[in-house]
């Protein structure tokens, strides 16, 4: 278990001239000096792309001058062990690691989709590719011996919605923007 907080921080000096600065708020791990999130600049509203599952709350916009009650989201506690995730594949490519209910709120889209249980999302983009290039002792169907990836379903988007509501993941949808960090464009684009 982690604790995850969410703040907006403040413009500094160097941020109030800056027009084109715009913010997100999102609830996550970040304590300096301790356990970090060091995915936190790839962050995407829609994607399982933080080592610590990460929640939008708010964004993008611009701050002027933040009370100090605005956007003070309180802490909680979530497990990131073991944590269910879709990967849709369509036509060699292979798309970012998404929850369950994130993805059940967009229409179905083509393409074979896996729900495997991970402890990051993006081991199952490494899973997944590894699979793409047929390397050797990597599991389609199972427990991966190689990397801490289970598969839980390897069909069409019903199926493995089916499959992770079998597991305990929450697969009621959720309607989050398509909201992301500029580094997050970047990973992205590499996971083909």
């Amino acid at each position: 278990m982690v604790r995850r907080h969410g703040r907006l921080r403040r413009p500094t000096g160097r941020d109030r001239g800056e027009e084109a600065s715009t913010y997100i708020l999102i609830r996550a791990v970040l304590y300096p000096g301790g356990i970090t999130d060091l995915n936190l600049l790839e962050f995407d509203a829609r994607s399982a792309t933080t080592a610590f599952p990460a929640q939008y709350l708010w964004g993008p916009g611009f701050v002027r001058k933040p009370s100090s009650g605005d956007h003070q989201a309180e802490s909680d506690l979530c497990d990131y062990l073991l944590q269910t995730v879709l990967v849709r594949v369509h036509e060699g490519h292979i798309g970012l690691p998404v929850y369950p209910g994130v993805e059940t709120a967009v229409d179905a889209q083509r393409g074979t989709w896996h729900a495997l249980r991970v402890d990051r999302g993006l081991d199952a983009l490494a899973h997944l590719r590894a699979l793409a290039d047929a390397a050797a002792g990597r599991a389609e169907e199972a427990e991966c011996q190689v990397c801490p990836v289970d598969t839980l379903a390897t069909e069409d988007l019903a199926a493995v919605l089916k499959a992770a509501r079998g597991a305990g993941a929450d697969t009621t949808p959720l309607h989050v923007p398509d909201v992301r960090t500029p580094f997050a464009h970047w990973l992205a684009g590499s996971a083909t």
